[in-house]
């Protein structure tokens, strides 16, 4: 079902947008006056949606909250979905997008969804930060994939072996295909939680979910970490850096780099040789 949100303050948008994925909204299609939030009916609570509106009732009021059909997403998105470009060396393109110049690395992708096509801040910051990492024959895991877009970058940047884990039963389906699109043969791409990752070690974890998720699975990622591993968390506001850093603290890693992309952030952190 689609629920529409009219916003009084356009950068305010990105606020409720994050709010709302915590709320398991899975995509979003904003607008100059309004959001288009859409969520799947099971998941779909009117008092939580109340509450949170309630928090923000100066800046946010709901317009309504309509059920959706089965809808072609390709249909959908192909008329306001532009290829996407990070820096000069990534380029993420749908099948019926024409291309006139050649990037060193190009991801195909269904526009199927509103996150993980790379026109998110998050998915282009950590894209953009991928660029600066070596791959070659890392293991590496992906959490909370969505679309796989980050694993499909890493075994095209030299991965051995790329897990990638999601909650929702739309990304583990939209993730096989995209990774057949793109002809890769390391992904293993399951539906699940952070527990499908049990008993593994990974020299590179690439998490760009939310903060909630990020902050509850913290102790679980550096059990995860290699010694001398690195991992990439994104769906971070800025303006919860402090909070995010502070929790951070409490584990062996140093963060090397925090990025910003309008009120998003990445933030690259590094464990050292010893457990």
């Amino acid at each position: 079902m689609v629920v529409k949100i009219a916003v009084e303050q356009p950068d305010f948008q990105e606020v409720l947008i994050a709010e709302l994925a915590d709320l398991e909204y899975d995509s979003f299609q904003e607008h100059p006056k309004h959001l288009d939030a859409y969520i799947q009916i099971a998941h779909f609570d009117q008092e939580q949606l109340n509450g949170l509106l309630k928090q923000y009732k100066t800046v946010a009021k709901l317009i309504a909250v309509t059920p959706l059909p089965n809808q072609n997403w390709n249909e959908l998105w192909e008329s306001n979905f532009p290829p996407v470009m990070v820096e000069d060396d990534i380029l993420i393109r749908a099948p019926f997008h024409k291309i006139e110049k050649e990037y060193p690395l190009t991801i195909h992708l269904e526009p199927k969804m509103a996150f993980g096509t790379g026109h998110h801040e998050t998915t282009w910051l950590m894209l953009s930060e991928m660029r600066d990492i070596d791959f070659n024959q890392k293991k590496v895991f992906d959490y909370g994939c969505g679309t796989s877009i980050l694993a499909i970058a890493a075994e095209k940047m030299g991965a051995a072996d790329v897990l990638a884990v999601d909650i929702e039963e739309w990304a583990h389906r939209n993730s096989l295909e995209n990774c057949a699109a793109n002809n890769c043969k390391r992904i293993t791409v399951k539906q699940g939680t952070i527990t499908e990752a049990n008993g593994m070690l990974f020299d590179v974890i690439l998490a760009n979910i939310n903060r909630n998720t990020i902050l509850q699975s913290l102790t679980t990622l550096n059990v995860l970490l290699k010694p001398n591993g690195i991992i990439l968390f994104s769906g971070l506001l800025w303006q919860d850096k402090s909070v995010i850093e502070q929790a951070f603290s409490e584990f062996p890693w140093e963060i090397t780099k925090i990025n910003q992309k309008g009120n998003w952030m990445m933030i690259h952190v590094h464990r050292g040789l010893a457990f």
